[in-house]
């Protein structure tokens, strides 16, 4: 596409959005990412003559050389790290490393560049996609999407064990930790309502299997405490398809990060003290951990660059505040039809058709309705009755 047809694409964004056309709709008819508008927006919001037209990309001035002392700390910091099993190794943990030793922490890309010049960089193998096609998430529900999950058990000496209920957003990265002692049902609400009180209610939250999530395997049509409660805030629900945790790609990272470079970096005392330490990670983690996808920006300055207004849940919400009542609302399952032609819903098998044998449908409950409907390839396959109680009652 050349220039001037970009430029009126620009034009017709802005145009869209100041008749009230919702940022979701202008991404969706435009062939756009939110990132896209965004970055346009912020230009036109800037109030420049040209905003629309693209910048002349111009050799940038060298920065100053960064001192001797602190590329040879780097480079002990890392060649410690890699001494360790298991230890993350990249830049955002040498800056971690620093941080807690009291040394001057340069940023990422500065790290990047030292490890690069003393030839200490691992070249990553890439992904090869499988030939079958996975539901495009995001296109299919929202961008405002934030993946979910617990990891633990976990144990601090003369404490007992811990696990951590740990939520990233899809659109700015920005990550929440919140440690509890449970991995129960009422723990995982607490650590849901902790994340969006810090970095904003999604739309959606995508979620693995686990069985805190959802309720009980004896009674897989009466939704838990979890459900309830996300329906009751407006959060949709998305689970991925059973034994493909990598399908929740950016928590699985980020749960490493808080594994290698927090968890198993210090001592920590007691439970307390842990979670006195899970915030402080909490707040470097967003103010300092630069990633590709957000073109080198760290999610601070990514929310604050592009003008991204995060919705968060007021603080005086409490679980023991939610109404549990079943609310009207959808929740999706994204599952993969095997041979035996069974769909697993919470551990309730119901039969498909052949056409979609060894394919992903999402089966998506709608608790207004009480109806399972199952898609694939946005087109209705099936639809099964599904009952569900209004009144929570603990099993």
């Amino acid at each position: 596409m050349d220039e001037a047809a970009e430029e009126a694409i620009r034009k017709e964004a802005i145009r869209l959005y100041s008749k009230g056309v919702s940022v979701n709709e202008i991404c969706r008819t435009l062939d756009r990412s939110r990132k896209w508008f965004y970055e346009w927006k912020s230009r036109f919001d800037a109030g420049e003559n040209e905003w629309h037209k693209s910048r002349q990309k111009a050799p940038r001035n060298v920065a100053n050389k960064t001192p001797v002392k602190i590329e040879e700390q780097v480079v002990a910091i890392r060649a410690r790290l890699e001494s360790s099993s298991y230890s993350q190794i990249g830049a955002f943990a040498i800056q971690w490393e620093m941080k807690k030793l009291g040394l001057e922490v340069p940023p990422t890309w500065t790290i990047d560049r030292i490890l690069k010049r003393y030839n200490v960089v691992r070249e990553k193998k890439r992904y090869t996609p499988k030939n079958k096609a996975y539901p495009d998430v995001r296109s299919i529900f929202s961008d405002s999407i934030q993946q979910a999950d617990l990891v633990g058990p976990r144990y601090i000496k003369n404490d007992g064990r811990f696990f951590s209920m740990n939520t990233v957003d899809l659109e700015t990265h920005m990550a929440a930790v919140s440690p509890g002692r449970t991995k129960g049902d009422e723990d995982v609400v607490r650590g849901l309502l902790h994340a969006w009180k810090t970095i904003g209610l999604p739309d959606y939250v995508q979620l693995d299997n686990e069985l805190s999530y959802h309720g009980s395997y004896r009674h897989p049509r009466s939704p838990g405490i979890v459900l309830r409660a996300c329906l009751a805030l407006g959060v949709g629900i998305i689970f991925i398809p059973v034994g493909e945790p990598w399908r929740n790609g950016v928590i699985e990272r980020f749960q490493q990060v808080f594994d290698q470079s927090f968890f198993r970096r210090q001592f920590f005392t007691s439970y307390a003290h842990l979670t006195q330490e899970a915030g402080k990670f909490e707040r470097f983690f967003n103010r300092n951990h630069h990633t590709s996808y957000l073109v080198g920006k760290t999610p601070m300055d990514y929310v604050k660059t592009e003008g991204i207004s995060m919705c968060k849940l007021d603080a005086g919400v409490l679980l023991k505040k939610i109404d549990l009542t079943l609310a009207d609302g959808y929740i999706h399952l994204i599952r993969f039809i095997r041979s035996d032609l069974k769909l697993d819903i919470f551990g309730e098998k119901f039969k498909m058709p052949k056409e979609i044998k060894y394919e992903y449908v999402i089966a998506t409950i709608s608790t207004e309705d009480h109806i399972l409907q199952v898609r694939f390839d946005n087109r209705l396959i099936c639809s099964f009755k599904y009952q569900m109680p209004l009144v929570y009652k603990h099993y």
